[in-house]
């Protein structure tokens, strides 16, 4: 049986290869529209890269919602493991809005500007409360964990930084699963470049910590059906000795249909574990 601090330092860990996963996709996380569902609707055509970052970032201003699923494998020498992360987002007037559960049972819900927590049995909360708030600035062992995801999440509503240091490898037609005709893009991140064009210190320091393992570029796939939604998105992080070092699988569903997201009453909020 895992003790206490082995299962902190694997949450930890979990929500390191989960900021990762959400840093890496940040480009195509929030993209607005209506994907085509229909084969008879044609995809849309090839865009270049400078293009098609500024269609993501114009539609990372509008009011849309989408369910998510992000599957992460890493293969790192500090760590080796699989997780998932699945849930809903929208945003409003208000800002982003998110609601998601990571692989390991750990629930989350991120408003603007707090995230809450409902963290595994093993952290023992009241049953009555078993929700913690985490704010932006809290420097608590138990917020520290979770600062990435916080992070990560403020960040998914910035104009991707990754596609100002893209190149277009190509692109072709491609029925995704067999059935929605989508553009299927094949793009190239330069890190060096990215790290110097990025203008969110946590971005570059994520940039530079890649950098630093040996890692030079960043393979993405990017799956649009029409009007330029993304349906999937795959992003690999190669080492020298490991050419799938971290592999991060992003789908999206149900583009622009109503999701509720509701923050725990302060009724079920427990202070924050020591």
């Amino acid at each position: 049986m895992a003790s206490g601090r082995d299962k902190v330092r694997r949450t930890r860990l979990v929500c390191l290869a989960v900021c990762a996963a959400l840093v890496v996709t940040a480009c195509s996380s929030q993209v607005g529209g209506t994907a085509g569902a229909d084969p008879a609707v044609a995809p849309p055509p090839e865009l270049p890269a400078a293009e098609l970052a500024r269609a993501i970032a114009t539609r990372l201003a509008g009011t849309t919602s989408a369910r998510f699923q992000v599957d992460t494998a890493t293969s790192l020498p500090a760590l080796s493991a699989k997780s998932s992360l699945s849930g809903q987002f929208r945003r409003d007037a208000q800002g982003y809005w998110a609601s998601a559960k990571i692989s390991d049972a750990t629930e989350l819900v991120f408003t603007p500007g707090t995230l809450f927590v409902r963290p595994p049995a093993e952290a023992k909360l009241p049953a009555d409360k078993p929700w913690v708030r985490v704010g932006a600035t809290d420097t608590s062992e138990f917020a520290k964990q979770f600062q990435p995801v916080f992070a990560a999440l403020q960040r998914a509503g910035q104009p991707p930084v990754e596609l100002a240091a893209t190149k277009l490898v190509r692109s072709e037609v491609q029925a995704l699963n067999g059935l929605v005709p989508t553009r299927h893009y094949v793009l190239e991140v330069d890190l060096a470049a990215a790290a110097k064009a990025a203008t969110d210190p946590d971005t570059r320091q994520g940039l530079l910590a890649e950098l630093q393992l040996g890692a030079t570029a960043l393979a993405e796939e990017l799956w649009v059906a029409a009007g330029n939604v993304p349906l999937r998105a795959t992003s690999t992080l190669a080492l020298p000795d490991r050419p799938q070092a971290v592999q991060v699988t992003t789908t999206y569903t149900d583009w622009d249909k109503p999701v509720q997201i509701t923050p725990p009453p302060d009724s079920q909020l427990s202070p924050q574990p020591g």
